[in-house]
């Protein structure tokens, strides 16, 4: 059966499990867009009920063999009985002379000459062979006893298939010459050496790939399987992609060094370069890289319907499992919220897919995590939270050995991660009062941190401790198990925002880490022994982090935004006008759009800028956006409760009560300023960004490479940008080579770089500045590339915010050069340390209530 021809392209033979029909593999067609599904539809089911079973391997073989015209490029996979199935075909192609298929993918059943180890079934009646089935598998409704004809069909079909197996012998031959790829479910009752023994009948590759769930994980894990079937389809169509020593891991080399992680979907497998400067690094030595950010890259196509369907899956299951009312009114997800998302893979939603993961793009992972925020911004900073921090972010630089396999295990058995860096005194402390005792084969942990995320979810996280004996300034940083004796969750964080959100504080009292899991920092015992993640390795894994937890759910908060203002503006009118048609209103709808517009286009380079570039430092762009999309979605959402006045105020409790649609605006309004916190509150991450920006310039300040001119700003994509865009655009690399003199300044002016690094508000303003300019950069450059899309109106929103951000950039200009200035330092002084401006707390109560409210 093929629903979906597909002229050309490979032919993938499906073979359902005992009792099941075609219809198991209807879905796969819209999933493999370069594959031709045809699913073998065997007698006594789905469209063929009324014709007769087979009850023994080789009559059912024979009509195989004799219906099927196997012609062109094909392989087969078969799931169960299935997979027996398939194999015998294999072999009877191949016995008869015939073309054999290019590969066997044979899922959930063991080697076929090992015995059988289940009682036979096929002469029970309906009832005791429902029982039955029931007990080994767990696939029936209960409810068939209610139907008795349903009941019957149903166990005909069954009865036939289990005397098909119980019945087969393996005759003796010759391997197959095919390559054989085996999958099975983790929690199936199916063992390592049963799947491992299918290597005895081919002479090709055999490998073997676990992915989470039962026997019938193929349901739970449709997408994990897919990519991993089409991995080595496309493997077929276009000649190996490189083979791998045996037990090596991918990410490493023949030593275990650490390498370049494979190419996933999306991505590019081409070599990396190291050192290339990224946009931002560009310009803060007066070079306006246009090259560098146009033409904008993009998704293609292939990875974009492989998303879609993520998105989809996504949001069903959210619809499914996740209430946001009774999230925000319990303050908690559903109890199996992060046991169900395991099950689905969503937990290595990045992970490769042989290794238990859905091998999602960076994009894809992205647009799953903001469709989740969209839903409930708690569920999505619980995904984004074990997919962009703790250890499993940590994995692709830890290289081959101990750690990464446990940490390998655990997304294959579906285990969480988290963090725990911040502690009671403070996050931005660079010490830490949590300490490392050093003892045989490892150290004790003690002390207590807050803001643990993921606290009472994951089963690993990272916790920073400051390692005694070692000297060291900076903490070290250990991946500690949560099961661990002497660890515990002493309460539960709730914030003004992200309701439900899974944050808390723990204590760590003697908890021993293996020397294995220390991750960064000097090793007392062996100092020699090299850290496994530098500063420059962490301070990446950070900026990457921050993509999924804040730059996701800002993106989410921001469509919902200008999609309820364009609700709320097109029922609404004033004396008979229009509220749309009113001057204001027009300013505020456009300019979120615009913010909506720059986001995307910020979070489109990131995220895809190292396909285009490969070798490209994009931490400087990864953090910059951090506060590129928090902020433009603080404004959408302040902008849409101003668009809707009262009832932009009025809870969605209220406007239910009183009938009008309950749209939760001040839900994410409470979200989207957490935001501007999470990850760092926005004016440290601009600082800290600045700051990196200036060593840099200190390191290289004699260097003659900063004296190349200023780059031209041509070559965009595809067509002209219209004249006002093109006049942004020449205003950013004007400012390029101004933003470069006022840094050059700063640092002659400032022989001592921590002298400089004190002037807070003047490292603040120049992140600020060269954000904007990236955010202009790239809105211009994907306005560019959509208009030669046939998206001509990308180019308003292009505009506007470039008019926008020249304001801002202007004024902070302004600032930076000003010679005058007020005291703040003295009106600061006055109130913290005297009674001066104790005027300005008259008639106010200042104590708190006493008790919980």
């Amino acid at each position: 059966m093929c629903r979906r021809p597909r002229p050309g392209a490979i032919g993938l033979f499906c073979f359902p499990h005992g009792g099941g029909s075609a219809g198991e593999f209807a879905r796969w067609a819209g999933e493999l867009p370069d594959v031709e599904i045809r699913a073998v539809q065997l007698p006594g089911r789905g469209s063929r009920i009324d014709d007769p079973a087979f009850t023994t391997m080789g009559s059912l073989v024979g009509e195989v063999l004799a219906q099927i015209d196997f012609h062109g490029r094909f392989a087969f996979f078969g799931h169960s009985l299935g997979a027996l199935v398939a194999y015998e075909v294999a072999r009877g192609l191949r016995n008869s002379g015939r073309k054999q298929p290019e590969r066997l993918f044979l899922s959930a059943f063991p080697a076929p000459h090992l015995p059988r180890d289940l009682p036979a079934v096929h002469h029970l009646g309906d009832q005791e062979l429902l029982a039955a089935v029931a007990e080994m598998y767990e696939t029936l409704p209960t409810t068939l006893n209610e139907d008795p004809e349903l009941l019957r069909l149903m166990m005909a079909s069954h009865r036939a298939d289990f005397a098909i197996l119980e019945t087969y012998r393996h005759l003796p031959g010759d391997p197959l010459e095919v390559p054989l790829h085996l999958i099975g479910g983790t929690k199936d009752r199916i063992t390592t050496e049963q799947m491992e023994a299918w290597a005895a009948h081919s002479n090709g590759p055999t490998d073997l790939r676990w992915l989470p769930g039962g026997h019938f994980y193929l349901r739970q894990q449709r997408i994990a399987l897919l990519s991993q079937v089409r991995s080595h389809l496309v493997q077929t169509n276009h000649g190996a992609l490189g083979q791998q020593r045996p037990g090596a891991s991918p990410g490493t080399d023949s030593v275990g060094q650490v390498s370049d992680p494979p190419a996933l979907p999306g991505q590019s497998a081409v070599p990396r370069t190291q050192g290339a400067q990224g946009f931002l690094s560009e310009l803060q030595a007066g070079r306006f890289r246009w090259d560098l950010i146009s033409p904008l890259p993009g998704q293609d196509e292939e990875d974009r319907r492989c998303g879609d369907v993520a998105v989809a899956e996504m949001t069903a299951f959210l619809k499914q499992f996740v209430d946001p009312a009774r999230v925000e009114a319990t303050g908690r997800l559903p109890e199996d919220f992060v046991q169900q998302c395991a099950a689905r893979g969503y937990l290595s939603m990045r992970h490769p897919v042989e290794e238990g993961g859905l091998g999602l793009s960076a994009l894809n992972a992205f647009r799953l995590v903001q469709t989740a925020a969209s839903w409930s911004t708690a569920a999505a900073l619980t995904l984004a939270l074990h997919l962009g921090s703790g250890a499993r972010a940590c994995l692709p630089l830890l290289g081959d050995g101990e750690v990464s396999r446990d940490v390998l295990r655990a997304c294959a058995e579906g285990v969480g991660f988290g963090d725990a860096g911040t502690e009671p005194s403070g996050a931005a402390d660079t010490t830490r009062d949590c300490t490392a005792d050093p003892v045989q084969g490892g150290f004790l942990l003690s002390g207590e941190k807050i803001f643990a995320q993921n606290a009472s979810s994951a089963g690993f996280l990272l916790v920073s401790a400051t390692v005694r004996g070692s000297g060291a300034e900076d903490p070290a940083l250990f991946l500690v198990d949560t099961s661990a004796p002497g660890f515990a969750v002493i309460s539960c964080h709730d914030f003004v925002g992200f309701k439900g959100a899974d944050n808390g504080a723990i204590r760590l009292d003697r908890v021993f880490v293996p020397r294995s899991r220390m991750l960064s920092g000097p090793c007392p015992q062996d100092p020699a022994v090299p850290s496994r993640l530098s500063p420059r390795a962490l301070r990446a894994i950070a900026a990457r982090g921050r993509m999924y937890p804040v730059a996701a759910p800002a993106m989410a908060i921001g469509q919902l935004g200008v999609h309820w203002s364009r609700q709320f503006v097109r029922r609404r009118s004033i004396d008979g006008l229009p509220l749309g048609a009113f001057d204001e209103i027009q300013r505020l709808l456009a300019a979120s759009l615009a913010d909506v517009f720059v986001m995307e286009s910020v979070v489109e380079w990131c995220l895809l800028a190292e396909e285009r570039h490969p070798g490209i430092d994009v931490i400087p762009e990864m953090t910059a956006a951090k506060n590129i999309t928090s902020r433009a979605c603080w404004r959408i959402i302040d902008r849409t409760l101003s668009i809707a006045a009262t009832e932009g105020l009025e809870t969605a409790s209220s406007k239910n009560r009183r009938g009008v649609q309950p749209l939760p605006v001040e839900r994410l309004f409470r979200d989207a300023r957490g935001l501007r916190i999470a990850g760092g509150a926005d004016f440290l991450v601009d600082h800290r960004a600045a700051r990196a920006m200036l060593s840099d310039l200190y390191a290289t300040r004699s260097s003659a490479d900063r004296t190349r001119p200023t780059a031209a700003t041509g070559n965009v994509v595809g067509g002209q940008l219209t004249a006002r865009n093109q006049a942004h655009l020449d205003y950013v690399a004007r400012q390029a080579s101004a933003f470069a003199e006022v840094c050059s300044a700063l640092v002659a002016a400032h022989p001592d770089p921590e002298e400089l690094f004190a002037r807070q508000r003047t490292l603040i303003l120049l992140s600020c500045i060269s954000g904007e300019m990236f955010g202009m950069a790239a809105s211009l450059a994907r306005a560019a590339r959509m208009t030669a899309e046939g998206h001509p109106d990308a180019q308003l929103l292009a505009d506007v915010f470039c008019e926008e951000a020249r304001h801002r950039i202007d004024d902070a200009l302004r600032r930076l050069r000003t010679a005058r200035e007020a005291n703040h330092a003295r009106a600061c002084h006055a109130w913290l340390n005297g009674d001066e401006l104790a005027f300005l707390s008259r008639d106010t109560i200042t104590d708190p209530p006493s008790g919980p409210h």
